[in-house]
Parts: structure tokens; C-alpha cells; sequence
């Protein structure tokens, strides 16, 4: 299943589209306006299906990944230094990526190391677009409240 993730980035609100192949827009993602970070995915119906929210106060962004409009927490994504790098933590059921998350050329493996999803940076003037190929259609929703944790974490 190939998705797009397409993030608009002129908008002040930060709104993304996730599109299926046929280009219609299976899920929308609006920034909500608050001194926290925080994300809210919604599904075609309208409703709330997941939430990422910025954690106060930390030294490094940590974004926490819930299902729902804040109801079950299902995984943390933080970013720290390490010998002067940057890194990333995942904790996410013990989901983990291989590739690069900063040039948003990224594998999302699950425990047992089976590729969830395959993400791709699409080159485009006016939005930041990636594809998003879902192995798993079950693990559609939480690999994509993933991938806004990672992009958020990164930002």
C-alpha cells in the first residue's frame, strides 16, 4: 500500500494530507495551536485517531505517540546527543528504523525485524512530500503516527 505524506509548508498550522495512490486523502494531520507541540491525525470520518504531543519540559524534543485523542499511549520518540551527534530513541514496541531518518530515507522495521514500511523523500518546490510504502496494511496507523514522531523530533 503506497501512501503520500505530503506536508504543506506555507501554512502557518502546519497541516499534512496523506493521500493513497489514487490521490484521495485517506487521513489529515493538523498542528493544534498550543505551547506544547502537539499533532492530531484524523481519519476520512473525522475522527481523532492518533496523537503526537511534544513532552514539557525536556533538554532534547521527546514526542509522545498516542492512539486517540490522547487515550492509550503506545510510544515515545526522543532525540539526544551522543558523542556530539544527534540520535534518535525509539521506544514503540520495539519497532526500530535502518536508513536515515534526517535525509528521510528510512526503513521501519517492527520487533522481529520485518519491514512495516519503506520511506521515501519526493522532491517538490512548495511541500515536503514523501512516499510511504506499508507492508502491513494492519500496522498502517501506528506506522504513520511513527513517521510525524520522527519528523517532528527531527524539526
Amino acid at each position: 500500500m503506497l501512501l503520500t505524506f505530503n506536508w504543506r509548508t506555507l501554512l502557518p498550522n502546519g497541516s499534512y494530507d496523506i493521500l493513497d495512490e489514487s490521490g484521495k486523502v485517506v487521513f489529515k494531520v493538523r498542528r493544534e495551536v498550543t505551547l506544547e507541540q502537539c499533532f492530531k491525525m484524523f481519519n476520512s470520518s473525522g475522527d481523532c485517531v492518533g496523537t503526537i504531543k511534544k513532552k514539557l519540559p525536556a533538554l532534547t524534543p521527546r514526542f509522545e505517540i498516542y492512539l486517540g485523542d490522547e487515550a492509550s499511549l503506545i510510544g515515545i520518540v526522543s532525540r539526544y546527543y551522543s558523542m556530539s551527534t544527534p540520535d534518535i530513541k525509539i521506544d514503540f514496541d520495539g519497532w526500530h528504523t535502518h536508513g536515515s531518518c534526517a535525509d528521510c530515507r528510512y526503513d521501519i522495521l517492527d520487533r522481529d525485524d520485518a519491514t512495516v514500511a519503506a520511506v521515501a523523500r519526493k522532491p517538490s518546490l512548495m511541500t515536503e512530500e514523501f512516499t510511504v510504502d506499508i507492508r502491513n496494511p494492519q500496522k498502517k496507523l501506528p506506522a504513520l503516527l511513527l513517521i510525524l514522531a520522527l519528523y517532528s523530533v527531527l524539526g
